[in-house]
């Protein structure tokens, strides 16, 4: 099942076995931090929006940190190809008790899709799942930090002065910035709706 170009798409699924309830504490897994690890987002700035954004929606949950001891681990990361996922649908107006409501889809998903799990910690097994798509691009993840600032050749004509006067008023800078806070919100707000179809809190 494949959602329309440029629609928004959030679904989750968890173990039928989890205790989700029984949690208390959480911490991020070795390798969100890991330069090394396939999952290793390079972009810092995009990698601290998206640990910031994750940890206040757990901290609203009634969930602490504590990297000695926690109960699950939160792991996450961004496609960076098209693919395919499981997940449940929001089913609006439904009872969670109904079958519907349990009814695993596979979706295909774009690059950009934004996924969160939660392990076990005593078993590291995947306990929950969510994703994003649609909400975030491709664009969002490659870093254009100082891109082409010193590639634009230098000239004598009135036209090129003409032009790279163009380009200073237009403040890159501002834009740059402009492009990382509408990045930063769209973060927020896949994040967000990922856990709004979380149904459980800190005993």
């Amino acid at each position: 099942m494949s959602p329309a170009i440029g629609q928004e798409l959030v679904a989750v699924d968890e173990s039928a076995d989890a205790d989700l309830g029984s949690y208390e504490s959480y911490t991020w897994t070795s390798d969100m931090n890991n330069t090394a690890s396939d999952t290793y987002i390079s972009d810092r700035s995009l990698n601290l929006t998206i640990q910031e954004a994750i940890s206040s929606e757990l901290d609203d949950l009634g969930y602490t940190r504590n990297s000695g001891d926690p109960d699950f681990l939160v792991s996450y990361r961004i496609l960076t190809e098209d693919t395919q996922l499981k997940g449940r649908p929001e089913t609006p107006n439904m009872s969670p008790t109904t079958t519907a409501r349990h009814e695993l889809r596979t979706y295909d998903v774009a690059a950009g899709t934004l996924v969160v799990q939660l392990l076990d910690r005593d078993e590291g097994t995947i306990v929950w799942q969510g994703f994003a798509s649609g909400i975030l691009t491709s664009d969002d993840f490659i870093s254009t930090d100082n891109a082409g600032m010193n590639e634009q050749p230098l000239g004598n004509e009135q036209g090129d002065w003409d032009s790279q006067n163009d380009r200073i008023n237009k403040d890159p800078l501002s834009e740059e910035m402009t492009i990382a806070d509408t990045r930063e919100e769209r973060v927020r707000e896949a994040v967000r709706q990922i856990f709004d179809k979380f149904e459980y809190a800190a005993r």
